[in-house]
């Protein structure tokens, strides 16, 4: 999928979670625009946040590896 896509979900006005499935059938939760980083090469998820919401563990994948983003409820 193209950056540009992904960044659409990630800059949509009100925020909506979503979560990104990858082509090895993987998948990640976005619940808060905080915890994505959309570049021309990678993207990088936060997958746990502290207490503080600082990332205590973070995914990159090639966007060429997304093959779709899902919109989801604020549980996601």
């Amino acid at each position: 999928m193209r950056p540009k896509r992904v960044r659409q979900f990630l800059l949509a006005a009100p925020f909506r979670p979503f979560r990104i499935h990858l082509s090895d059938g993987s998948r990640f939760a976005v619940h808060h625009p905080d915890f994505l980083a959309v570049g021309d090469k990678e993207i990088v998820v936060t997958q746990i946040a502290d207490s503080q919401g600082l990332p205590q563990r973070t995914a990159t994948c090639d966007p060429l590896h997304v093959t779709h983003v899902e919109v989801t409820d604020a549980s996601g």
